[in-house]
């Protein structure tokens, strides 16, 4: 039986707080319940904030909710209401100009409410410039808008290992007059898209077929994130080169030596440590309300139920970087994740079948937490 969504909400509060010894950045954010009392099987997919401090959670199940009341200070005063319903596996959720986009499987869609009663009248098509076969497995993931206004999507594999149908495999944007434009190819089976503080595009990426580890990669434009099967559609890319095929039994290094075009993770998860199937990405541009973690990244993990945090530097042209745990203990696994101007992060997931759901809230209870390490660089 599936159960309610989970929701993490997280507020920083200027106030001191004694700890035990050898504390961990976990205790100073604290899971609250947010009521829910209608039952409503959120099962969110997507997070975003609206300027009005409303937060719509897409989900799974095609249905949008508009959260109102969460931002305040009381969250008993949270009310939950259907905005949109009737879409297929809404994936991703980004706020621009009066309207939210979100993307279906098939297809980013405009959803407005014209008529101001707190439900979306109208449904526009955006884009769909991607072909489906109806594997369960062909999800599509999207980000809010970058500089230029463009929304971009990764989109799975079919059955995780194959590409069957255009663009499958690949990172799109799609313009705001709805040009889809291809941008990298060798995606596997992404989770999660979002950018860092200076607006470039990273994605995670599952283990798997070309994937020894799950992973946080950058999406470099005309960059080859791995996997091979997806070559292929380069014949529809004219404007990009077209990478060479990665060799079985190598090693990313020497593949990057071979192969320029080739992106190498920027992070790697320790597998059955810290990440199995991560999730969302967002970055701290807070200015400190949410913690001393400016500019820094969080990523959501969907089999541990938890968070991590990664701080990257840029080295020679390509991402690296240090992952750290950050709070866990989540009633489900995080899939949509935003974080607020005003440094309160929302978090909502779904058990689909992996485990239970609840909405929660996370309180940061200290003006600076046991932080043993911010970041690390190379020398």
């Amino acid at each position: 039986m599936l159960r309610p969504l989970t929701v993490l909400l997280a507020v920083l509060l200027a106030a001191g707080s004694a700890f035990a010894a050898d504390p961990v950045e976990s205790d100073y954010y604290h899971i609250q319940p947010i009521p829910n009392p209608d039952k409503f099987v959120l099962e969110v997919g997507a997070l975003e904030y609206a300027p009005d401090d409303v937060i719509y959670a897409a989900t799974r199940r095609g249905e949008v909710y508009r959260l109102t009341g969460a931002c305040g200070p009381d969250l008993s005063a949270t009310k939950i209401s259907l905005f949109a319903q009737g879409m297929h596996e809404t994936l991703g959720a980004a706020w621009r100009d009066g309207s939210l986009y979100v993307q279906q499987r098939p297809e980013i869609t405009r959803l407005k409410d014209e008529d101001g009663d707190g439900c979306a009248d109208v449904f526009e098509t955006v884009s769909d410039q991607w072909a489906l076969t109806g594997d369960y497995h062909e999800y599509a993931f999207s980000s809010r808008p970058d500089k230029n206004g463009d929304i971009w999507s990764v989109l799975c594999l079919t059955g995780s290992g194959t590409s069957y149908a255009l663009w499958r495999g690949w990172a799109v944007k799609t313009s705001p007059d709805g040009k889809t434009i291809p941008v990298c190819s060798g995606v596997r089976s992404p989770g999660g898209i979002g950018f860092n503080a200076d607006g470039d595009v990273f994605y995670t990426d599952n283990q798997g077929p070309w994937n020894a580890s799950s992973s946080l990669k950058w999406l470099r434009p005309g960059g080859f994130m791995g996997h091979g099967d997806t070559l292929k559609w380069h014949a529809y890319a004219p404007d990009m080169l077209k990478p060479e095929a990665p060799k079985e039994n190598s090693r990313s290094a020497s593949e990057r030596e071979r192969n320029p075009l080739y992106i190498p993770p920027a992070i790697m998860l320790p597998h059955g440590r810290i990440g199995a199937s991560p999730t969302a990405i967002i970055c701290d541009t807070t200015g400190g309300k949410f913690g001393p973690f400016k500019n820094q990244l969080f990523i959501g993990e969907q089999c541990y139920s938890n968070i991590a945090r990664v701080s990257l530097e840029k080295v020679d042209g390509l991402y690296q970087g240090v992952v750290f745990p950050f709070v866990k203990g989540f009633a489900s696994g995080p899939i949509g994740m935003v974080l607020t101007p005003e440094g309160q992060m929302f978090v909502g997931g779904s058990d689909r079948g992996w485990g239970p759901a609840a909405v929660s809230l996370s309180i940061w209870t200290a003006s600076s937490g046991p932080v043993k390490s911010l970041s690390r660089y190379s020398t």
